[in-house]
């Protein structure tokens, strides 16, 4: 049996409700809403919802926490945490904790319909919330016997010199790939801020966070054509980077 609604929306703005609701809407997505994290646990058992977007500072229970409560009640529920007051740190703890996917306001359109459509894509591919996509880089890519998870979000490679990264598993639902913005050779990136763009064929916007800081040393050319072959057990690494504070930054992500 459908649900009654697609989404709800926890967020304590009635302006950002109205604008998601328009946005999703015109696409065919039922939203429901709160404004507090007590009355959403409530709904979340008494309904059944695709999938959660939530603000990360709101009154009382912050997104986080709430995220963490939902996780361990319904732990295959997605969760897309957005905030007008990102950090590094909210950012990199909500997908340790579980979170599909991060949105700092104020946000685009597009890239607010990417990554609903590629949530709710994710969440109907048979099997797989067991499927450990983010854990099978290709062997030549990745020659060392263990590599480093940002949540489900991204995964990295390291070996003596450089680190490889490449895309985890909320990526799965991901096809019909148009174009990929790489950031600058030679740029430095920060771990748990966003640094690389995915544009599909529909021009919705796909962001990827970095599970490291460092220096970016070397593309992948061969990742678009391999990502729009859409073989994820062989997913491709995107960059190649110089780590800078790497025993440090593991320490947060989860090692495999």
């Amino acid at each position: 049996m459908k649900p009654e609604y697609d989404i709800l929306i926890v967020e304590d703005e009635p302006v950002v409700i109205k604008s998601v609701d328009r946005i999703l809407s015109a696409d065919g997505i039922t939203l429901d809403a709160c404004t507090d994290t007590r009355t959403a646990l409530r709904k979340i058992y008494e309904q059944d919802y695709r999938m959660v977007i939530s603000d990360l500072m709101m009154p009382g229970v912050s997104g986080l926490q709430f995220l963490q409560e939902l996780k361990e009640i319904k732990p295959d529920m997605q969760v897309v945490i957005i905030s007008g007051y990102a950090t590094r740190d909210s950012c990199i703890e909500s997908f340790t904790l579980g979170a599909f996917d991060f949105i700092p306001k104020p946000f685009d359109i597009e890239e607010l319909l990417g990554t609903v459509h590629r949530c709710l894509y994710y969440i109907d591919i048979p099997g797989n919330q067991g499927f450990v996509y983010e854990t099978q880089p290709r062997r030549d890519d990745c020659m060392a016997e263990c590599f480093y998870l940002l949540g489900k979000h991204a995964w990295v490679c390291t070996d003596e010199d450089t680190a490889v990264m490449g895309l985890g598993s909320t990526f799965s639902g991901l096809y019909d790939i148009r174009h990929i913005e790489f950031p600058p050779e030679n740029n430095m990136v920060n771990q748990g801020e966003f640094f690389l763009r995915i544009i599909d064929k529909r021009e919705y916007e796909h962001r990827v966070c970095a599970p490291l800081s460092g220096r970016i040393v070397e593309h992948n050319d061969r990742a678009l054509a391999e990502l729009q072959e859409g073989s994820p057990a062989t997913a491709p690494w995107l960059v190649r980077m110089q780590p800078v504070n790497l025993a440090k930054e593991l320490v947060v992500l989860r090692q495999t």
